[in-house]
């Protein structure tokens, strides 16, 4: 059950950081940031988590803003303890002490199968489960936007 609960929060993080796009005068700031080792701890705290932490695979590359990560985090929680009536804190208690690896650079495996079963070779992958206690999600690069230049764009096609 926990591994799975790890497996199924590596895709619900990919859905649930992709921004949208928004047709509104408000002001949307990127889920993603350029993060480099050097300064820093390669490994951050995911706020308002029992000890999720959340670290890049190399030390420069991408990473989801940690206070965003921290509200996905949370909607999947409380989502997933409504669809599987499930006790809120019972699934706290699994993921304490997770830890998310991210990275903008994609991975491969060697083998998976598809829906109808059929064994595929190198199959690219965009969130893996690595083991009980560690997730991988790939940074995808359209996640990577200029919000100020997006809300210029929808106020353009507003207006005309």
């Amino acid at each position: 059950m926990c591994r799975t609960l790890k497996a199924v929060i590596a895709v619900a993080l990919i859905f649930l950081m992709t921004p949208k796009n928004r047709c509104s005068g408000a002001r949307y700031t990127s889920s993603v940031k350029k993060f480099q080792c050097q300064n820093q701890s390669r490994d951050i705290v995911i706020p308002g988590t029992p000890n999720i932490t959340m670290g890049t695979t190399y030390c420069e590359d991408y990473i989801f803003d940690e206070k965003k990560m921290g509200k996905v985090v949370r909607l999947f929680v409380e989502d997933f303890s409504h669809q599987f009536d499930l006790k809120y804190l019972d699934i706290w208690s699994m993921l304490r002490g997770l830890h998310i690896e991210v990275s903008i650079i994609p991975r491969v495996v060697t083998a998976a199968y598809d829906m109808s079963g059929t064994l595929i070779k190198s199959v690219p992958v965009s969130g893996l489960a690595l083991s009980k206690s560690e997730i991988w999600v790939e940074v995808k690069t359209n996640q990577i936007w200029a919000t100020s230049q997006s809300v210029m764009n929808h106020q353009s096609i507003i207006n005309q």
